[in-house]
């Protein structure tokens, strides 16, 4: 019985820990196919191929999102650096309101990633990205958080950047523009102390110095667009209208004229990027829904899940317990009968004891007498299981089964202690049990 009910555990516990068992924490297929198209995604966008990087980076979401605790660690992180560049992209487009959603899913996922590295830059980022929506409170949390994963004795200072930039937009939102310059103008120190090319920044500051009291002294620095190779139509066409006001102040003619020769393809690169934004703000919005139903019908299967787990687990603490109290009232049983069976073969060897006692001639027939009114039968199934022992024998196994001692045997049989002992050597070789008052017990136990 015991057998039993260790068999039904491991059957029961095995169902349940096969319905109650997560998704392997391991990456999937889909995961080798999201990296194939994160590479072609990226080379797409450092290509200028905006329209189809947008595209394959919401491919890659599109495969690899689901409920975080179904996500492998490299699926998170994968899926955060997706997000990461879909901002990217958006921030060159100029879309920061839908930016902003993006930066959010890629810290999202960060935080369950939790890598320093790519924490700062999310967190710096989207400081950047609620600044130009003019959240200020929002922009300094965020730049707060991000200064504790800054380090400005790495080989990786990119996020240090930033986050000086937008700490100087901060100052500038808030009206102090000296703040402002200062931070600017201390990052541009910091670069070229370490020989790094400052003429992106010399430009921001310049953009920074126009919008604020210092609008004619941010002509140098506007300048510096002319040095610029990298740098798209829009950007470009954008500065050089700014300079081309700061020359008409000036009544430099033939400097308007030269800023004003980029007007029309500033234009045309202007309309192309509206059109861009609101075309990727309507693909964005639309995987957000397709997002949102997706994950939703997830959560209402994962609930229909647990609620399958838990009736399973139910079912099977009830499947064990009505085992275990199958088998404790078996016991029970089982100790009930041990306890009948000492209670009625002491009383009978207390009997036959006295039969001994008396010394009567007839002793061995009284004890067999005795014996077959209380196990009736149990002595001629004995004989019939083993032919071949002699009637001498076979009253051994009877008095074996009282505990006589071999000299108590031969006084009741009226034999010799070495016959006795011969035959006893016999019963054994024929039986094959060594315990001769065990050869009966069988007998006895099927009269219980």
């Amino acid at each position: 019985m015991k057998r039993f009910f260790i068999i039904i555990s491991i059957v029961v516990l095995s169902i349940t820990f096969t319905f109650c068992d997560n998704k392997n924490q391991e990456p999937s297929e889909a995961y080798q196919t999201a990296m194939r198209y994160y590479d072609e995604a990226y080379n797409l966008s450092s290509n200028d191929s905006i329209s189809e990087a947008f595209t394959k980076f919401i491919e890659i979401a599109r495969l690899l999102e689901s409920l975080p605790e179904e996500m492998s660690k490299e699926e998170k992180f994968l899926v955060s650096k997706t997000y990461y560049q879909m901002s990217h992209i958006l921030d060159r487009m100029l879309a920061s309101s839908v930016k902003i959603d993006t930066d959010k899913m890629a810290l999202y996922y960060q935080q369950m990633v939790k890598d320093s590295l790519w924490m700062s830059v999310l967190l710096t980022r989207l400081a950047s990205a609620y600044i130009v929506v003019d959240e200020i409170d929002s922009a300094k949390y965020y730049n707060q958080l991000a200064s504790h994963y800054l380090d400005t004795t790495s080989d990786n200072l990119h996020t240090y950047y930033d986050a000086q930039k937008t700490r100087s937009l901060i100052y500038y939102q808030q009206k102090q523009y000296d703040s402002c310059i200062y931070v600017n103008q201390e990052l541009i120190f910091f670069k070229d102390r370490r020989g790094i090319d400052t003429k992106n920044d010399s430009v921001g500051l310049g953009i920074t110095m126009y919008h604020s009291p210092y609008c004619m002294e941010s002509k140098p620095y506007l300048l510096k667009i002319l040095e610029v190779d990298n740098v798209d139509q829009v950007t470009r066409g954008s500065i050089m209208s700014l300079l081309a006001r700061i020359y008409e102040k000036e009544n430099n003619a033939d400097s308007v004229a030269f800023c004003q020769k980029y007007y029309s393809t500033y234009v045309e690169a202007e309309s192309d990027r509206v059109s861009n934004v609101t075309m990727l703000t309507k693909q964005y919005d639309e995987y957000k829904l397709e997002r949102a139903a997706k994950l939703n019908a997830l959560l209402q299967q994962k609930s229909k899940q647990k609620r399958l787990t838990s009736l399973i687990v139910i079912t099977s603490v009830v499947i064990l317990l009505f085992v275990l109290t199958l088998i404790l009232n078996t016991k029970r049983n089982s100790i009930k009968i041990d306890k009948q069976k000492d209670v009625t073969n002491n009383a009978l060897k207390q009997h036959v004891y006295t039969i001994y006692r008396n010394r009567s001639a007839d002793a061995y027939q009284s004890i067999l007498k005795e014996f077959n009114s209380i196990y009736p039968d149990a002595f001629e199934k004995f004989k019939q299981a083993y032919p071949e022992l002699s009637e001498t024998e076979q009253a051994i196994c009877l008095l074996s089964f009282f505990s006589f001692r071999i000299k108590e045997m031969a006084f009741i049989l009226n034999f010799r202690e070495n016959t006795i002992s011969k035959s006893r050597s016999s019963v054994i070789k024929k039986t094959g049990i060594v315990e001769i008052k065990e050869v009966l017990m069988p007998f006895v136990r099927s009269k219980i």
